[in-house]
């Protein structure tokens, strides 16, 4: 599927910067590659966690102990999205 990945890095709760590229959801590493290129840093390592997190969310989140290189943030989100497409409803009460 065609879609957008949205990049955002990540200091003390609040977006510093941000990146939104064409992604395709099952190929998001690459852009994920892509887009750290544009936001000048280095590709963190993608562990076993991401993985799950991306397959269960279509997100997932690197911190700076995922980054080889230096990482002057706290934190990277990465989320895939789909241009004018809802999201599917919560299964939590909570949120009924």
């Amino acid at each position: 599927m065609k879609g957008k990945l949205w990049l955002r890095l990540m200091k003390q709760q609040k977006i510093k910067q941000d990146l939104v590229i064409p992604a395709d959801q099952d190929n998001w590493q690459e852009a994920l590659i892509q887009g750290c290129h544009q936001l000048d840093i280095s590709a963190p390592v993608i562990l076993l966690r991401h993985l799950r997190d991306w397959v269960e969310y279509s997100q997932t989140r690197f911190l700076s102990d995922d980054f080889i290189d230096h990482f002057p943030f706290d934190k990277l989100e990465v989320e895939y999205f789909e241009e004018g497409k809802r999201p599917a409803p919560s299964d939590d009460y909570q949120n009924a």
